[in-house]
């Protein structure tokens, strides 16, 4: 089947184009992205995450899809983080500005 309209994703690596596709497949109002990329569309990842159900129903009006009657579940995540990859983090940061004046971190 020929889709009426088209959109685009554009992602980089490990940014969360999976997440998206998903949501939007599971809602069954916008097709399956995968298969179906034509217009673009800016979503910022930040936005997306915080702001999760605004972000799949500003796609759907975009693709000019009734929104008003999806209900819309947040995915579930899982913590990947721990202390050891906290201090790796505040490694990274001490040494990334090692002789700097003004430290931020």
């Amino acid at each position: 089947m020929k889709p009426q309209l088209s959109y685009t994703t554009w992602f980089s690596q490990r940014t969360g184009s999976t997440l998206l596709c998903k949501a939007l497949e599971s809602i069954d109002k916008a097709g399956k992205p995968r298969e179906w990329f034509n217009t673009p569309l800016n979503i910022i990842y930040e936005d997306f995450i915080q702001n999760y159900e605004d972000t799949i129903h500003t796609i759907l009006n975009y693709l000019e899809l009734d929104s008003r009657s999806v209900t819309i579940t947040r995915p579930a995540l899982t913590k990947v983080t721990d202390g050891i990859s906290e201090e790796w983090a505040q490694r990274f940061r001490e040494e990334r500005q090692d002789g700097w004046t003004n430290r931020d971190w």
